[in-house]
């Protein structure tokens, strides 16, 4: 653990190119921090800095791992949680949250900041929320490692966002998900559960896997290998609608779900959930909510 003996950070400026990938670093850092922080926590930007009674609301999803210590954390969803070697943090944009090491405690341990239409994905199927932000690993010498191997990467780099670090954090995330990730059930992505049919559970895998793609009744009907009238029968009788209405559900559906929980542009939106132009999806908000999406983000922004 050579990063034990010093505080090392550091921040980076992110492109397009690099924001295309769908997971990218924003920043990574080791972390040496006595009990009483109060002037001996590294100075970070404004944004990433706080206290314990401040706490801090970030704008980007982070991974924070205690390899040794122990400390306490709190957030308006997950409340007062002890926390001890072993712990990880993951931490959601726009959430309140804030840690500490408790009294007479050394803090060493790793983070990692990162964004991406990847971690989005993860907290709307709910593998990853404010509510289960503190996790807990067992094989902790493997992840430390990992950890450092990560930073030093993208400290190496420094003034730019390190795509092989990227790609490690991605893979050090990932596993460590498959390790803690709650249970998910169907209610909790929004998927709805699929009925027994072998024909409508097969199209509406693809629905729900492809949405964003240019799917119609015709293509799905020819990927099954039957016809689009069988198809429509099959619907009908298993989800008491049709093929285009379960694949407007999930549209809108996963629409909506970006608009309150992210600031991605409407018209990025539009295009990921698969409709033709933001004027469709426009269209299509109208008709349900009687309202627009930039009227329907604004409503959401406001009860919270």
């Amino acid at each position: 653990m050579t990063e034990y003996d010093k505080n090392t950070f550091a921040y980076f400026p992110v492109s397009d190119a690099v924001m295309a990938t769908g997971f990218f670093l924003t920043g990574a850092g080791a972390q040496s921090v006595p009990f009483d922080m109060i002037g001996k926590y590294p100075p970070h930007p404004d944004i990433y800095q706080f206290t314990w009674t401040r706490g801090r609301v970030l704008p980007e999803y982070q991974l924070v791992y205690l390899h040794a210590g122990a400390g306490e954390f709190t957030s308006h969803a997950s409340g007062y949680v002890r926390i001890n070697p072993g712990t990880v943090m993951i931490l959601m944009p726009d959430v309140w949250h804030s840690y500490r090491p408790r009294p007479g405690a050394l803090w060493r341990g790793y983070w990692l900041s990162f964004n991406g239409e990847i971690p989005h994905i993860w907290q709307r199927s709910g593998v990853i929320g404010p509510a289960t932000t503190v996790r807990t690993i067992v094989n902790v010498q493997a992840v430390a490692a990992q950890f450092e191997e990560i930073v030093q990467l993208a400290l190496q780099a420094r003034t730019v966002a390190s795509p092989a670090a990227s790609f490690r954090a991605l893979s050090l995330v990932a596993a460590i998900l498959g390790e803690t990730a709650p249970a998910i059930s169907t209610g909790i992505a929004g998927v709805p559960k699929a009925p027994d049919n072998q024909l409508v559970r097969a199209a509406m895998d693809m629905i729900w896997n492809h949405s964003h793609r240019n799917l119609s009744v015709q293509s799905l009907a020819d990927k099954l290998h039957t016809t689009c009238r069988t198809l429509e029968r099959h619907f009908l009788t298993a989800c008491q609608h049709g093929v285009l209405e379960e694949l407007m559900q999930c549209r809108i559906g996963r629409a909506e779900r970006m608009l309150r929980e992210t600031h991605i542009s409407i018209k990025r939106i539009a295009y990921m959930t698969g409709f033709t132009s933001p004027t469709h999806l426009f269209r299509v908000f109208q008709r349900k909510h009687e309202i627009g999406p930039s009227a329907y983000r604004k409503q959401w922004q406001n009860r919270s």
